[in-house]
């Protein structure tokens, strides 16, 4: 441990890395948590004439939506020191939904995606707080920034391969992929707990970020509201694109999610590095 926080106090290059991978994969595993449910077709269920999966995916995108209203106050206040019990927390309240939703029968089990989404819209908001305030915060965001196109694609594939295998039904299925992931997701915690606070030139080239009022929340509301919309509009894409690569082949390659979303990811990613360099030269 005490060698790790060396490296990461006097390496920058190590430093970086580290950041970059431990935000990447502890906001990979949260979507473990969020979007396997959404691979599952639900064919043979309805509710209130609408298809299940519809009511299923409203359900959880307004859960998550609330929760980013829900983080305005609670992530602009948290202190550091309550991060690692506060991302644990959420992601452990989601998972217990998880398991509600496969235990309770059809058609009562939609209302347990609500919870479900509800934590999670915090998740990123407490990442973030441990790359925030630093020279160098725009690259160690990559991580973030790439996984939002990234880990959904790669859920799906490993979902489809996990079903075949074992032949879970897809009320359980999001359950058994966090399941999977919570092991992970605690080590990629542990790899941001370690990081250590902006340094003397961090603060210097940075303008700190105190705990914000009443009024200072007032005035973000709007973007707020601007980037819930955004984000819905992607959420109803990326939760409908199973059905459909359905459409254009029935018998298409599992793999697709993971191979064309990783693809996307990856040149999302060198797009903003290279922007990111650019601003550097100017300055």
């Amino acid at each position: 441990m005490r060698w790790i926080r060396q490296r990461l106090e006097g390496d920058r290059l190590f430093f970086t890395l580290w950041c970059i991978l431990a935000s990447f994969g502890a906001y990979f595993c949260m979507y473990a948590f969020r979007k396997p449910f959404n691979t599952g077709l639900y064919t043979d269920y309805q509710l209130w004439g609408v298809d299940y999966k519809i009511i299923l995916i409203i359900t959880q995108v307004l859960g998550y939506m609330t929760s980013k209203f829900i983080g305005i106050k609670i992530i602009s206040e948290l202190s550091p020191y309550k991060r690692i019990k506060l991302i644990l927390g959420l992601i452990l309240f989601s998972e217990i939904a998880l398991f509600l939703f496969g235990i309770t029968p059809f058609p009562y089990n939609w209302i347990f995606l609500f919870f479900n989404g509800l934590p999670l819209g915090m998740v990123w908001g407490v990442i973030f707080s441990f790359l925030e305030g630093r020279r160098m915060t725009e690259v160690l965001a990559l991580g973030l920034s790439g996984n939002m196109v990234v880990s959904s694609g790669v859920l799906k594939t490993i979902y489809l391969n996990i079903n075949d295998l074992f032949g879970f039904s897809e009320f359980w299925m999001p359950f058994i992929i966090g399941l999977i992931f919570l092991p992970i997701f605690v080590f990629f915690v542990w790899m941001l707990s370690v990081i250590p606070k902006p340094n003397a030139e961090d603060i210097a080239q940075r303008s700190s970020r105190p705990a914000m009022t009443h009024r200072n929340r007032r005035e973000v509301m709007c973007i707020t509201v601007a980037y819930a919309l955004m984000a819905t509009i992607r959420d109803f894409r990326d939760n409908f694109s199973v059905e459909i690569w359905k459409q254009l082949d029935s018998g298409f390659d599992k793999t697709v999610f993971a191979r064309t979303e990783t693809t996307i990811g990856a040149k999302y990613m060198t797009k903003d590095l290279h922007i990111y360099e650019q601003l550097e030269n100017r300055t």
